[in-house]
């Protein structure tokens, strides 16, 4: 078992930022059925919206490698917990799936907060409403081939398409020519993340305070 929050911030290319990192935060945990040898029969990883603090829509994807074959089932649970929509898949080495189409349709806005620009629950954790969630099972053929040690770890690959950019934005991802260049504060000239695994104690900044004034150890983490 393993769980973490997972934020990311959606300006990409922008020519500037806030890097508030709360765009979307996501609770993501995964659960791992395994033999008497410690390998991998089955992965469960399912996603609930904590925060959406972003104007723009996006979609949300996972991307997990594996060894051998496997098939895959997604599950999209509405607000009361039923199921909403499911799709199934199998491939080998690898499963490539869109988890679900919309953020605003996961979690709508929450109109009552300071920025009504079209944010969602920037400010805080809020609970008037509830979001959706999503499951996705994975069962490989051959548990031998994906040993526990060395697997993947929860968030694995879990990337943002944002639908009106031609951004991606995936956890692991450096580029010193991309606009993702930090132009003012402590971390200027430096080239950040847009996707950060995080432990579940983090709270999200309010929109448009930087990340390093809520965070002030986040500065030296990344020097």
């Amino acid at each position: 078992y393993e769980s973490s929050s997972l934020a990311f911030e959606d300006l990409k290319n922008a020519g500037w930022n806030d890097w508030d990192m709360n765009d979307l935060v996501l609770d993501v945990t995964s659960f791992y059925i395994v033999n008497a040898n410690d390998e991998i029969e089955s992965v469960t990883v399912t996603y609930e919206v904590l925060a959406r603090g972003a104007g723009k829509d996006s979609q949300l994807h996972l991307n997990l490698p594996y060894s051998g074959s496997a098939e895959w089932q997604r599950i999209l649970l509405d607000t009361t917990g039923a199921i909403e929509a499911t799709s199934t898949g199998s491939g080998a080495d690898a499963a490539s799936l869109q988890v679900w189409a919309s953020s605003k349709d996961i979690l709508p806005a929450y109109t009552t907060l300071k920025h009504k620009w079209g944010a969602a629950r920037t400010e805080r954790v809020d609970d008037s409403g509830v979001g959706k969630a999503a499951t996705v099972n994975v069962y490989f053929a051959d548990p031998s081939a994906n040993p526990l040690s060395g697997f993947s770890e929860s968030p694995h690959d879990s990337w943002i398409h944002i639908p009106s950019t031609p951004a991606d934005i995936h956890r692991v991802e450096y580029d010193v020519t991309s606009a993702q260049m930090v132009i003012e504060g402590p971390l200027f000239g430096r080239s950040l993340p847009f996707a950060i695994k995080l432990d579940a104690d983090f709270v999200w900044p309010a929109e448009n305070q930087p990340i390093w004034l809520s965070h002030p150890d986040y500065v030296d983490y990344v020097k």
